[in-house]
């Protein structure tokens, strides 16, 4: 039920079927059964893995409140960084046109002869410098302006797997369900001593 899910925490390779021990399946990391070229050789009782699995999104589905909070975060966070971003543009725009004000006077005292070209070069230079500098940044501003949201249509999905998850823990084959499949990405299997249970690390969409 976990087929292609599993993986170690150690090596990244896949986790796969060892052997059995009083019927119950164990599982290991692939690259130990190939080539013993990993930390993490110990075996693991498939049951336990699944148990873990289970347990850990029951936990998450019990508290459906933590994914309205999680919108809520996400979307005041990037109110927040939008509007820092304004008022850094609106700093470099305000720097801008001063650095351009400067670099004119500067041409029109050298125009009029009020000023000597080798005294006026090194304050040019450095406005010029400035200046790509600021004109960088705001370009880079433009870039970035548009505020990536959180789409509506993408926390109903979620909360439909949700749903079609818990229902689907009370059935006879939990994890083979479609919905265990459209939130879990992989299960991470992480190392532990004998007699204490691994620790299930869950990667979901």
């Amino acid at each position: 039920m976990l087929s292609g899910l599993l993986q170690c925490s150690s090596c990244g390779a896949g986790m796969v079927k060892h052997d059995n021990s009083s019927g119950r399946p164990r599982i290991r990391c692939s690259r130990v059964a190939e080539s013993g070229c990993c930390d993490n050789k110990r075996r693991y009782y498939l049951d336990r893995i699944e148990a873990g699995v289970l347990d850990s999104l029951r936990a998450e589905l019990d508290q459906p409140e933590l994914i309205a909070e999680f919108v809520r975060t996400y979307h005041d966070e990037r109110q927040r960084l939008a509007g820092a971003n304004v008022r850094a543009r609106a700093k470099d725009e305000t720097r801008l046109g001063n650095i351009r004000a400067q670099m004119t006077r500067i041409v029109d005292m050298l125009a009029e002869g009020g000023a000597a070209f080798a005294d006026m070069r090194g304050k040019m230079e450095a406005l010029e410098q400035e200046r790509r500098e600021v004109e960088a940044r705001l370009a880079t501003a433009d870039e970035q302006k548009v505020v990536v949201a959180l789409h509506p249509q993408a926390v109903r999905r979620f909360r439909e797997a949700l749903d079609a998850l818990s229902v689907a823990l009370s059935n006879d084959r939990p994890l083979a369900n479609q919905a265990f499949r459209e939130l879990v990405a992989k299960v991470i299997v992480h190392p532990a001593p004998a007699g204490v249970e691994p620790k299930i690390e869950i990667i979901g969409n």
